[in-house]
């Protein structure tokens, strides 16, 4: 059963909820870290959506839109890096852009770039919240 409620409205579904919640959560995040196969049941392997990778051979990073399900990057300098295990990144900039990315990185603070204006925006890792997110 899927259940949508605002202040004003409510929408129940009872039959197919399972598909439907699966693509409005696609739909809302932009992207999938892993959904459940319609047909099977079985997990999908590979990320999509918003990227920001950490080549493990020469260091580059690089954030990016896929729409594909991504099981390695391939670097500018033609190494692959394997995608596993990757953390959600919220990026608040002070221009007003939000933006969630997906990150292998490792470190405990860095800069990540806004898409919006370009300016540099520091993110911590929260540990109790198993994240990154921008440094108040």
């Amino acid at each position: 059963m899927l259940k949508i409620e605002t202040e004003t409205r409510r929408f129940v579904l009872k039959e197919g909820s399972e598909r439907l919640f699966d693509q409005i959560v696609k739909e809302i995040l932009g992207f999938e870290e892993m959904v459940k196969d319609q047909e099977g049941g079985a997990k999908q392997e590979g990320y999509k959506g918003f990227l920001y990778i950490k080549c493990a051979h020469c260091g580059k990073e690089k954030g990016f839109y896929t729409k594909d399900r991504l099981r390695y990057h391939k670097c500018e300098c033609e190494e692959k890096t394997e995608l596993n295990d990757l953390k959600t990144l919220y990026v608040n900039c002070e221009c007003g852009g939000r933006f969630k990315y997906l990150t292998n990185k490792q470190e405990e603070q860095f800069d990540i770039t806004c898409i919006k204006c370009g300016q540099p925006v520091a993110v911590e890792w929260n540990q109790k919240k198993g994240i990154y997110e921008t440094i108040q």
